[in-house]
């Protein structure tokens, strides 16, 4: 009894001394045992540790054990580097919440704890135990899915143009917070007015079933979570951009000139596509209170009423001369402003260094009481500047770029029907 009891001091003074907390699980461990775990701890302790000497050193290597899902990190820290105090250890933890890669990781944690032992000298021992909610395949697959932090804000549009012309129902993206100030509403609602603006995706979120986002603020970004059902198919938005690349492909020739890329798509949207509200057969007044027009599922405001039923309003036909005129290799835009009769869509496209409106729903002439499939072609909006084109078109100049002059166009490139005053020689139904 005497030798066991002084075995139990030797071991409690050797733990004391190496600054080493031992547990002993119970009375009945034996004497072996408890040498045996004194000496194991002692070895560990002799053990030289690498000792933290910078801030930069701490942040890396807490990030560095809590991606690999380490549950148990003790880090010997060198005073001069980071003081034994909360409030030091406060702002380490918040620069920690600058990586993409910790945040993610913990995100998944049950919770955390931290200590520090410190027994006076040049340094002292930090102990941060982690409980997670997944394993270590598990924190793999997340860390090589981490996305970047997108800096600027076409970064932005083009991230959300990729996931939503891919359909995806669930994805995330890490926005700096210079980029966008999502608590705030006029620069958010900003941010989806310039979207809605995109062809791209003003074509599919038409078939939006409704859509969540959540928000996760970080130090210096902000994780972007959304969660969004869509009435459309991949299939179908694969068959549309098929059809874009094949009609380019077959039609627009290295050999043409700007302007013969421009009248090739121009001529054969306005033979191939009628002018129709739907099967509803609504009037331009009706879509004011009725905008759900459709040609079988696809809404005539969109390019996929084109490709499957041959018909739509200005919005679609707009979206649709984009498409192509984007793969042709021409710089185009989607113009949105006022007619008459309410709102309308055409384009602005680049011929030879300047800009130029041209408006293909116009340029397939209809006569008052005409049916859908009764047209006639005119140029009389094939590439005008903004003086032809504000006699009946209205647009906030402010958003797009200037059209100096109507383009000169060649007899060649006349039609039977063009006029001096054409566009004040028929009567069309405009979309709203």
């Amino acid at each position: 009894m005497k030798r066991l009891s002084f075995i139990f001091s030797f071991v409690l003074i050797l733990c004391i001394t190496s600054g080493v907390y031992t547990k002993v699980d119970s009375v009945n461990a034996g004497t072996s045992r408890i040498a045996t775990v004194a000496v194991k701890k002692s070895k560990n302790v002799k053990q030289k540790q690498k000792i933290i000497n910078t801030k930069k050193q701490l942040i890396n290597s807490i990030i560095k054990h809590v991606t690999k899902l380490d549950k148990n990190i003790r880090l010997k820290i060198s005073r001069k580097a980071v003081k034994n105090k909360d409030s030091e250890f406060s702002k380490i933890f918040d620069r920690l919440t600058e990586s993409v890669e910790y945040n993610e990781i913990m995100s998944h944690a049950k919770g955390y704890k931290t200590s520090t032992y410190d027994k006076g000298g040049k340094y002292y021992y930090f102990t941060l135990k982690t409980d997670y909610k997944i394993n270590k395949a598990e924190a793999k697959t997340i860390l090589a899915n981490i996305q970047p932090i997108i800096k600027t804000k076409e970064e932005l549009i083009k991230s959300i143009v990729a996931h939503t012309e891919n359909l995806d129902e669930e994805f995330s993206i890490n926005v700096d917070n210079r980029v966008l100030s999502y608590n705030n509403q006029k620069e958010y609602n900003a941010l989806w007015d310039e979207l809605y603006a995109i062809p791209e995706i003003n074509d599919i979120v038409h078939y939006s079933k409704g859509d969540d986002s959540d928000f996760i603020q970080y130090k210096n970004y902000f994780k972007w979570k959304t969660k969004i059902k869509y009435d459309i198919t991949r299939k179908e938005v694969a068959d549309l951009n098929n059809f874009v690349q094949s009609w380019v492909a077959e039609n627009i020739k290295p050999e043409m000139t700007e302007e013969e890329k421009a009248r090739a798509i121009n001529d054969f949207m306005v033979k191939e596509y009628r002018y129709t509200y739907g099967e509803k057969k609504l009037s331009s007044t009706d879509t004011l209170s009725c905008p759900g027009g459709n040609l079988g599922k696809y809404s005539v405001y969109t390019s996929f009423a084109l490709l499957y039923g041959k018909g739509g309003v200005c919005d679609a036909k707009a979206k649709m001369f984009y498409r192509l005129a984007k793969a042709a290799g021409l710089d185009v835009i989607y113009i949105t402003g006022n007619v008459d009769d309410g709102l309308h869509a055409w384009n602005l496209v680049k011929i030879d260094g300047n800009w130029y409106h041209l408006d293909n729903t116009w340029n397939r002439g209809q006569y008052d009481g005409s049916g859908e499939y009764d047209y006639f072609e005119t140029r009389a909006y094939y590439l005008r500047g903004d003086a032809t084109m504000s006699r009946d078109h209205s647009w906030d100049r402010t958003k797009y770029p200037a059209a100096n002059a109507d383009y000169p166009l060649g007899p060649e490139q006349a039609l039977p029907y063009d006029t001096e005053n054409s566009y004040d020689s028929f009567s069309l139904k405009k979309a709203s």
